[in-house]
């Protein structure tokens, strides 16, 4: 019986920090180091593009056990200060380690209810309400 051969992947990236992303097949692998592109983004190496690449938590399909405990532990580095209503910053923050999304818009606002959208909030669609709306 064959054993699987490890791909041969550049220099600092580890094979452990695999993920499987929509719009490109195969195996992705998440990279030490912020790329200083939006809040939230991640650098990843993509072999089927044979480059590095960046990454958003909304865009990981599936991945090892170890690449979920770097994206929870590299969001949870990057939330922002506290600004404004400690409440609703709180919220905020804690949407953000589940999305990996924080807009620098400010005043966008729910089609449904009106309400301002936290930065870290996805549109609201039919499917999915605000967090307003949701309350």
């Amino acid at each position: 019986m064959m054993q699987a051969r490890e791909p041969e992947l550049p220099e600092g990236v580890d094979a452990r920090l695999w993920f499987e992303m929509h719009g490109c097949e195969g195996l992705h692998y998440l990279v030490e180091g912020n790329p200083h592109t939006s809040r939230g983004r991640m650098s990843a190496w993509c072999p089927a593009r044979n480059r590095f690449t960046t990454v958003s938590k909304l865009e990981i399909r599936t991945s090892s056990p170890e690449a979920g405990w770097f994206v929870q532990g590299y969001l949870s580095g990057m939330e922002p200060p506290p600004e404004g209503d400690p409440g609703r910053w709180r919220r905020a923050a804690a949407l953000f380690r589940r999305t990996g999304l924080w807009r620098t818009a400010t005043g966008m606002r729910c089609p449904r209810c009106d309400a301002e959208l936290l930065p870290s909030e996805l549109m609201p669609d039919p499917g999915r309400p605000c967090s307003a709306c949701a309350r």
